[in-house]
C-alpha cells in the first residue's frame, strides 16, 4: 500500500510538471539559433541559494534512522546550497541521518521564462561507504560508491512564481527533494 502512495505521488508531481510547462507557451531565446551541441549543453545556472527541508525516500523505513522524522513518506533532507554560477556546494542530511557536503557542476536548460530543467554532476563526501549496500544505487559495487567520496547526478525541476523565487525539486537516485530557490542576480 506504501509502495503505491509513492508511486502516485511521483506520477502527480510528474504530471503536475508537465501541465505547468505546457500551460507557459511562450519559449525563450526564439530569435537565437543554436547548434544541437550547444542546446544540449545549456546555460550557466544563475547564482543562488536553495533551501530544500524535506523529501521521498523510496526504502526510508529500511534505511533510515529513528532520529529522522517521517510523514506520510516524506522525511527530512535539510538541503541547502549556495551557487555561484553553475558551480554549487551543498549540504544536507542523508537518508542514513548522517551530514553530507556536496560540489557540484550544474547547467539549464531552460524551456520558458519560468520553467527550467538543470542537471548536474559532482562528488559528495558523508556516506562513509553505506550507499554500496543500497538496491538502485547505480555502479553501487564498483570502487566510485565503496569510497568515502561518491560521484552525484542528477536533476532539478525549477519552477518561479515570483521574480527571484522559485519552487524547486531535486531528483537523484532514490530520492526526490523538495524545496525553494532564491536568485541572487
Amino acid at each position: 500500500m506504501r509502495k503505491k502512495s509513492i508511486q502516485i505521488t511521483i506520477i502527480t508531481f510528474i504530471l503536475s510538471t508537465f501541465t505547468i510547462i505546457a500551460q507557459n507557451k511562450k519559449p525563450i531565446d526564439n530569435n537565437k539559433e543554436k547548434s544541437f551541441f550547444k542546446k544540449l549543453l545549456g546555460k550557466p545556472l544563475k547564482s543562488s541559494v536553495t533551501a530544500m527541508p524535506i523529501g521521498l525516500h523510496t526504502d526510508f523505513e529500511k534505511h533510515g534512522t529513528k532520529k529522522r522524522s517521517t510523514i506520510n513518506g516524506l522525511h527530512e533532507a535539510l538541503y541547502f546550497a549556495g551557487n555561484y554560477k553553475s558551480y554549487e556546494l551543498a549540504v544536507f542530511q542523508n537518508s542514513f541521518g548522517d551530514p553530507v557536503v556536496a560540489f557540484f557542476y550544474k547547467r539549464a536548460w531552460n524551456f520558458t521564462k519560468r520553467f527550467s530543467v538543470n542537471f548536474g554532476i559532482g562528488a559528495m563526501y558523508g556516506y562513509s561507504g553505506k550507499l554500496q549496500n543500497t538496491k538502485g544505487i547505480p555502479f553501487r559495487d564498483s570502487f566510485l560508491i565503496k569510497g568515502d567520496i561518491n560521484p552525484v547526478t542528477g536533476l532539478e525541476l525549477d519552477y518561479r512564481f515570483l521574480k527571484k523565487w522559485s519552487v524547486h525539486t531535486s531528483i537523484a537516485p532514490r530520492i526526490i527533494i523538495y524545496g525553494f530557490r532564491y536568485l541572487l542576480q
